[in-house]
């Protein structure tokens, strides 16, 4: 089966990576947005976009550090507030991600209350600890810069980027949308304000820094470059990470 592995809409001639929490809820709200699912089209328009450049790439990035205090807010503090509210408590109303963390702490889903309690009390310090040996079991916590791939088995193949967009900078997000003919001053799910009741400390930075190295790698970079330059600042660093990751496989086979 061809697939991408996180979400990816086209617009016409457009194509837009993103990942979970990172306006991901927006797009799919965009009737103009064509989601691209699993099919057989989909290695055909990675393949497309990868020696053409068409339809032309766009990816939307956040700065790590929010996008994972987004995450926890919402998986582990609003979610579980609103199923307890609404009294929705089937065990199908965990996801993955949730199901992930109970497992890990001995916590049964067939008691939907105790899931939801289990999940508000969690700490911050205690998913961080959790994080470096499951970020990857689920989309919400794997890298950013994962979006950029689409593989079929062991056929992977990179794709080419043309922009990228930081979705914290307004002016950026209004040349988006203006890009695509969208709106995107009106939001779909709003956390920015609830996020600041939970913070990092500088232990709690070196840990995700270590998780995360090239989103926070590349972040920092492109906040401080134009628009025009940004692709190329990308393809520097997956070329400089590609030869480490070489390089690093040749000295344990030493």
């Amino acid at each position: 089966m061809y697939h991408f592995y996180f979400p990816v809409f086209q617009k016409e001639r457009y194509l837009v990576l993103t990942s979970f929490k990172v306006m991901y809820s927006f797009l799919k709200s965009q009737t103009s947005l064509k989601r691209i699912l699993w099919s057989k089209y989909t290695l055909s328009v990675a393949i497309s976009n990868r020696l053409l450049g068409c339809p032309t790439g766009i990816l939307l990035f956040r700065d790590p550090e929010t996008r994972f205090l987004s995450y926890f807010h919402d998986k582990f503090r609003k979610a579980p507030r609103k199923m307890l509210a609404e009294n929705r408590l089937h065990p199908k109303e965990l996801q993955h991600c949730q199901r992930l963390w109970l497992n890990s702490v001995g916590v049964s889903t067939h008691d939907m209350v105790a899931c939801c309690q289990a999940l508000l009390e969690t700490p911050l310090e205690a998913v961080l600890s959790w994080l470096p040996e499951h970020y990857r079991q689920d989309p919400h916590t794997r890298p950013q810069l994962d979006c950029l791939y689409a593989q079929r088995h062991w056929i992977k193949l990179s794709l080419n980027i043309s922009r990228v967009f930081l979705i914290e900078n307004p002016a950026e997000m209004q040349l988006f949308g203006q890009l695509l003919e969208i709106d995107t001053s009106r939001k779909v799910h709003q956390t920015q304000d609830k996020q600041r009741e939970h913070t990092l400390g500088k232990t709690g930075r070196a840990m995700l820094r270590q998780i995360y190295p090239l989103d926070f790698e590349l972040y920092q970079q492109i906040r401080h470059t134009s628009l025009r330059k940004r692709s190329s600042v990308l393809q520097s660093l997956l070329r400089t990470n590609r030869k480490n990751t070489v390089a690093d496989l040749w000295d344990e086979s030493i």
